[in-house]
């Protein structure tokens, strides 16, 4: 039986860790499961050094081209600054940094897809070059916040003449959270229902920015019908840490992008069987496939074993010491972890933990 011909996975993720992560160890383990397969991850100058930690934590590094050395799947994985070479990231990250990264990125990413499909070895973008020049993208995942991508990819490859690859988003949480962000508002989502109101407020004269901002996150008290839960009040979206201006405008059109006919499945990390109602409603709703890979992890963690802390800080330290003293006193299983989200920890409002 003939092998696989090679195939070109290109993953564009969001800017955040909680966003990085789990779409890194999914990418990880389809490397390590499909020989045939190379990865193109297209990093923000922000978190490609916790990426590059994490490598070396579940004993990975980017190969150094000694040929005696047998291969590994980082043999098939091409990281790329996707950024201009223009842009800096200064030494005290603050959120406005955050957006301008953003930005700097999305209009970036055109040349380094171009560059993907690039035909020569002396093809260069920003002093790269494409590992894999022969292999054209098959499939690209993004982050579903990354709403640009459906059509950077789109408008590239017709400019090239080529067929637009599999286009599959991502969203790093459960069925029912991107339910409730991307279903339509008649059905209890979000995203179209602050749209609706943020024109409202820029016909009468206000400005884009500051219309977004006024409904990103607030409740009003209507009923919530999500599927697969009780129904209940909208919960008081209010973030505990200060976002820029202008975040949820640069979010909103994440609603359409997810409609994008060219995008053919959303991929999310957790497991079907936990919520069966809201994965058929969000396929039903965005009229494509939903796919539930469960958690993603390397197999020695499956397997009982811990990342080593390489370039760890002491709340590393001090979460791992917390767990093995409960795992010691309690045993296993003894503890429950509860994420409320990066700009969600109710720091603000200890009474939501109590």
């Amino acid at each position: 039986m003939s092998s696989p011909k090679p195939a070109h996975f290109v993953v564009v993720p969001q800017a955040m860790w909680g966003h990085v992560r789990p779409i890194l160890q999914l990418s990880l383990n389809l490397v390590t499961l499909h020989p045939h397969l190379h990865l193109t991850l297209l990093l923000a100058p922000s978190v490609k050094p916790r990426v590059e930690q994490e490598l070396k934590s579940l004993g990975l590094s980017l190969p150094k081209g000694d040929a005696s050395e047998s291969e590994t799947i980082m043999d098939r994985v091409q990281i790329i600054d996707c950024i201009s070479n223009d842009f800096h990231l200064p030494e005290v990250w603050h959120p406005a940094t955050m957006l301008e990264e953003a930005i700097n990125y999305g209009a970036t990413l055109p040349a380094f897809i171009k560059l993907l499909y690039g035909g020569g070895a002396d093809e260069k973008v920003q002093g790269v070059v494409n590992k894999w020049t022969g292999i054209e993208p098959t499939a690209v995942m993004f982050d579903s916040f990354q709403h640009f991508v459906p059509a950077v990819v789109k408008g590239v490859v017709s400019s090239l003449g080529r067929a637009v690859p599999h286009l599959l988003a991502f969203g790093p949480s459960n069925a029912v959270s991107v339910f409730h962000m991307f279903a339509s508002e008649k059905s209890g989502g979000l995203f179209e229902k602050v749209i609706r109101l943020a024109n409202e407020e820029m016909a009468k004269g206000m400005d884009s920015v500051a219309a977004y901002d006024k409904y990103a996150f607030v409740t009003d008290g209507s009923v919530s019908p999500l599927p697969g839960l009780p129904t209940k009040y909208d919960f008081p979206l209010f973030a505990t840490i200060g976002l820029p201006p202008g975040t949820f405008s640069a979010l909103a059109p994440s609603y359409y992008s997810a409609r994008d006919e060219a995008v053919t499945g959303f991929v999310l990390p957790t497991n079907e069987e936990l919520e069966p109602v809201a994965v058929a409603a969000l396929e039903q709703e965005l009229g494509k496939k939903v796919y539930m890979t469960g958690l993603q992890f390397a197999d020695n963690i499956w397997n009982g074993g811990k990342p080593s802390l390489i370039g760890g800080d002491a709340d590393d330290e001090r979460v791992l010491s917390f767990l093995d003293r409960m795992k010691e006193k309690h045993g296993s299983k003894s503890v429950c972890y509860v994420s409320f989200g990066s700009l969600f920890f109710p720091i603000l409002r200890p009474e939501l933990i109590h």
